[in-house]
């Protein structure tokens, strides 16, 4: 099984794209370093891609900023032009929040669960949620251990099969998974 991974980095100065990483922690929860928010509910709105990008960039702001700051997902659900609830690209919710030069706070553009007019520029984005690039990483158990040593990032699974939505425990084998799938 193969996942499409997106990772994001907001500083100039410390880019993460081709990372290593030597000396990897023999363990990290970066929920005890105050870097994800508590688990938030998509509801019945297949906008899993921008709940993903939003996570990514809470991650890194509470690294580098030293805050936690709750985003939009909303905002993305509507400003980013693609299929809304029937699907998205993180990739083009990244391109979105950089040309934005940032996203919301959750409170100031709450979550509906449906897409609807984009509000962006009548709401202020948050001070620190720009980010100035993003990348793909390796998918490799190591080009996932460099950057998740780093900083929190965003996955995707195929999770279309019934194998996966009928999984109630034990290690997932993903056997019925199409390799190097596009339809996360």
């Amino acid at each position: 099984m193969t996942m499409n991974t997106d990772t994001v980095d907001i500083v100039k100065d410390e880019i993460v794209h081709g990372s290593t990483s030597s000396d990897p922690p023999s363990s990290l929860d970066w929920r005890l370093k105050g870097a994800v928010t508590p688990v938030k509910n998509q509801g019945p709105c297949g906008c899993c891609w921008a709940f993903a990008c939003v996570g990514a960039i809470e991650g890194i702001v509470a690294i580098k900023k030293g805050k936690l700051i709750s985003l939009s997902e909303q905002e993305l659900l509507d400003c980013v032009p693609n299929k809304g609830c029937g699907g998205g690209s993180k990739s083009d919710g990244f391109k979105w929040v950089i040309g934005n030069k940032g996203v919301a706070r959750q409170d100031d553009y709450p979550y509906t669960a449906k897409k609807d007019v984009c509000r962006s520029g009548q709401i202020s984005n948050s001070a620190n949620s720009d980010i100035d690039s993003y990348y793909l990483v390796d998918r490799t158990e190591r080009g996932l251990l460099a950057i998740v040593a780093k900083q929190p990032l965003s996955v995707s699974i195929y999770a279309k099969s019934p194998e996966f939505q009928l999984y109630t425990s034990g290690i997932f084998r993903g056997d019925d998974c199409p390799v190097d799938s596009l339809e996360s």
